[in-house]
């Protein structure tokens, strides 16, 4: 390459320009700059949505396992409601059935105390009509007993008139 000659003003001409693409290089430079920090900036907001999307997603589902939970809770809490509703129906039922029972065994107790007479009674009537069957054996054999005195009188008396007569004509 040769060495060319500038002149005077072809060398101002090159200076002005130099400062002025060295004016728009510090200005493009700031620009530049200016944009770094803007997209700084704006990675930085990026980056914080982005955050806040993930948080919200953790978030949304949090909220669908919260959403799970309150269903079951007041699937629960209306479970709990008929069981209670039940309870207070069995609860109810299980009195009247308490009253039923104490009212049965009032009447069973009743009916074995009449029982108990009745056994007596009948253990009574049963002694009663022992003893009244002993009698009327020992009747039957006082009166066959009677009758044989009877019979044996007789027989004395017709002997002891016999005894008599014989005693008489001796």
């Amino acid at each position: 390459m040769k060495d060319r000659n500038y002149s005077h003003e072809e060398i101002k001409e090159l200076e002005q320009e130099y400062f002025e693409l060295k004016n728009d290089n510090k200005r493009i430079s700031n620009e530049l700059n200016k944009c770094s920090k803007e997209r700084d900036t704006y990675k930085m907001k990026h980056d914080e949505s982005e955050d806040r999307v993930k948080r919200l997603e953790e978030l949304c589902t949090e909220y669908e396992g919260l959403k799970n939970e309150n269903s079951n809770y007041l699937k629960i809490c209306n479970e709990n409601n008929n069981l209670k509703a039940r309870l207070e129906r069995l609860s109810t039922e299980n009195d009247k059935l308490k009253k039923n029972h104490a009212a049965i065994r009032r009447e069973n107790d009743k009916l074995e105390a009449d029982l108990k007479l009745k056994n007596n009674k009948q253990t009574n009537d049963s002694a009663i009509y022992n003893d009244n069957s002993n009698l009327k054996v020992k009747l039957k054999e006082l009166r066959k007993l009677v009758s044989t005195l009877n019979s044996d009188k007789e027989k004395l008396t017709y002997k002891l008139i016999e005894t008599e007569e014989n005693l008489e004509r001796t």
